[in-house]
């Protein structure tokens, strides 16, 4: 069984059942403590839609804000384990975040990275696009 998560119609992707019922209970918890909404929408049909593009942004761009603002060694590392699977996601729907320096640059690294071992959707939808 899977738990995929669809953007305008397509699947972004299709993790395991667990791993998707844990991110999503990590991003809303993430988002309640940001004051942001997430962006997800889950359905009874076991599945998650990302209905509106900017909203999710929203959410990304504050995660990244309080990732880079923390030196909190723990808070660092729970803030980077969602905000690496949501650059990924992100980047599959055409929308990557543009690092402006060079730590930033280090996490969109690992983001893809970890796409690669994300399945389903190896290019971002701005690669398959050109």
């Amino acid at each position: 069984m899977s738990y995929s998560f669809a953007f305008d119609g397509k699947t972004i992707w299709d993790p395991a059942l667990r791993t998707g019922t844990m991110f999503v209970g990590l991003v809303h918890g993430a988002a309640q403590v940001l004051g942001v909404p997430s962006g997800l929408n889950p359905r009874v049909d076991g599945s998650c839609a990302i209905d509106d593009l900017r909203t999710f942004t929203v959410f990304v761009e504050q995660l990244w804000d309080s990732y880079v603002s923390t030196r909190h060694p723990v808070s660092h590392e729970q803030i980077r384990g969602v905000l690496l699977v949501c650059l990924v996601l992100l980047d599959r729907m055409g929308a990557p975040i543009t690092p402006s320096g060079e730590a930033q640059m280090a996490i969109i690294e690992q983001a893809a990275a970890l796409g690669r071992s994300m399945g389903g959707n190896e290019t971002s939808a701005g690669e398959a696009r050109r």
